[in-house]
């Protein structure tokens, strides 16, 4: 595997890509095609990668031992990516809603309840400068970036 977006990227094994990216989980991959001879687009959801909230990046101990599969959305294009969220107790004993998690960590939630779905807020200020300055229309943005994932 090698990524699109690090400078001077290396020729990795998927599990070092992986711990590579832990906290670039955005980053493109791109996997060698033996049979067909080019490098071919992974997103590091499809390779494992799983966003941990809370603690810094590393797993909480109380949270689920299954990540919930989310689709994120940024400027790189659309991925599903697993998102652990951190499920310690306050002092008064609740756990700090997954949104407000996806918020803190630079992600936001398209739904308040139980959301699946997040934008970065790179994207959101990408769309806002390009509606701003080129009048463009939500849906070809979102068009755009889904070519981004997939051409």
């Amino acid at each position: 595997y090698r990524c699109v977006d690090c400078f001077l990227p290396r020729v990795l094994c998927k599990k070092c890509t992986v711990i590579m990216h832990k906290h670039l989980p955005f980053h493109r991959q791109e996997e060698w095609e033996v049979g067909r001879g080019f490098w071919a687009g992974k997103s590091l959801g499809n390779l494992g990668l799983i966003i941990d909230l809370g603690h810094g990046g590393q797993k909480c101990v109380a949270a689920l031992p299954e990540p919930r599969r989310m689709t994120i959305v940024h400027s790189h294009g659309v991925d599903e990516i697993g998102v652990r969220f951190c499920a310690c107790l306050d002092d008064e004993l609740e756990s700090t809603p997954a949104a407000l998690q996806l918020i803190s960590h630079g992600l936001w939630p398209a739904t308040w309840e139980k959301p699946v779905t997040a934008f970065t807020v790179e994207v959101l200020k990408d769309f806002h400068l390009l509606a701003l300055q080129a009048q463009l229309p939500a849906q070809d943005f979102y068009r755009y970036l889904q070519r981004r994932t997939n051409n």
